[in-house]
């Protein structure tokens, strides 16, 4: 008798078994799994900073035609508070928040006989003790409250900003800055227009710190534009919500006149302050107009103004002068090391350009 396991046409239960990944194998997907992670990454941060960068620039495109405007209904630059106040600029006002108070509204009159009375629901704010505005913060970028508002809060981000240096009037903090995409305020380079036109001086009376100074105190005459205006952004060591610090920001070098000077002039007719009739040195000239009558600086990708990290400052070999403009290496006779014809024009480059800085001026 046959055994029942050993019948004719029996089969016996087959177990398939499953081959494990090798470690060979894994090390080859992680592998190509970071290589597009490192692909794609770098390509999503560009394209994330290329529409901050066009949002910024539509940002300060609102702000240029804001200004506009003003100019046509006042027929000055903007800026509740004059150059000469901001250049005093103790309590920690910004060029930004000096444009704001006229571009947006809201300072208010005071209360009493003698409107020196601060109305309920205020603040006071100013770059001064001599200098201060009664301020109700509602109503900013509301039009036909208290003013006209040539920029309404649709247009551009208003915010209030922490970790300015300086900031000796608290309520000052309250009022709201213009924040770019990257989450940095606007600068706001407001020039002075009671300065003296520098074509009108004899070129042997012309100097750099009558076109730019770091405040009015020991300038030899009211300049055209003054640092002092946004010190409490350039000076802070953690500003805004990252914290950034600006200590490798250009335009807090030694010589504040020149780098303000480089940022806010135009190439254009520069005054030759050598003497004699003789080729000058690029070290010789003078600015004698500027970019425009306020001047709009967005720090950018890398969050700091001008930084000193930045491809420009190492082109131009560490340094950022208005020589520059005119050669490279910012010394030498004019005309002698010029700028290509691929980096700028007639020998010459806007030096503000080889930074990651948005800049952009309003008509003067």
């Amino acid at each position: 008798m046959t055994a029942p396991h050993a019948m004719k046409g029996s089969t016996a239960p087959i177990h398939a078994t499953r081959r494990a990944f090798s470690l060979i194998e894994l090390l080859v997907v992680i592998t190509i799994i970071a290589i597009v992670i490192a692909i794609t990454v770098p390509s999503i941060g560009a394209a994330r900073d290329l529409a901050r960068g066009t949002s910024a620039k539509s940002q300060i495109q609102s702000l240029t035609s804001a200004v506009a405007s003003f100019q046509v209904d006042n027929e000055r630059v903007p800026g509740y508070f004059n150059a000469a106040d901001m250049s005093e600029n103790d309590d920690g006002l910004t060029g930004m928040q000096n444009l704001i108070l006229d571009l947006a509204g809201g300072v208010v009159p005071g209360d009493g006989p003698n409107r020196d009375t601060q109305p309920p629901g205020t603040i006071e704010v100013g770059p001064n003790m001599d200098a201060q505005a009664f301020v109700n913060t509602a109503l900013i970028g509301i039009d036909g409250t208290n003013s006209k508002s040539y920029l309404q809060a649709d247009g551009v981000d208003f915010q209030t900003v922490e970790g300015k240096a300086g900031v000796d009037n608290a309520d000052n903090l309250l009022v709201p800055e213009i924040v770019d995409p990257w989450g940095m305020p606007i600068l706001a380079w407001l020039e002075n227009e009671f300065a003296p036109e520098l074509s009108d001086l004899e070129p042997s009376d012309v100097e750099m710190r009558l076109f730019a100074a770091e405040t009015e105190n020991g300038a030899p005459a009211p300049a055209r534009f003054y640092w002092e205006q946004n010190r409490p952004i350039l000076e802070s060591i953690g500003l805004g919500e990252r914290e950034i610090s600006q200590s490798d920001s250009v335009l807090n070098a030694m010589d504040k006149t020149e780098v303000l000077a480089a940022l806010c002039a135009s190439p254009a007719s520069p005054i030759n302050t050598a003497s004699g009739s003789g080729t000058p040195n690029v070290e010789e000239l003078v600015p004698s107009i500027s970019k425009g009558g306020v001047i709009f600086q967005s720090a950018g990708r890398d969050r700091v103004y001008l930084s000193t990290e930045d491809r420009g400052y190492r082109t131009l070999g560490g340094q950022f002068t208005y020589a520059n403009y005119f050669a490279p290496s910012g010394t030498g006779a004019l005309g002698a090391n010029p700028w290509s014809d691929a980096d700028g024009e007639n020998g010459r480059q806007d030096i503000v350009d080889l930074f990651n800085d948005i800049v952009t001026a309003s008509p003067r």
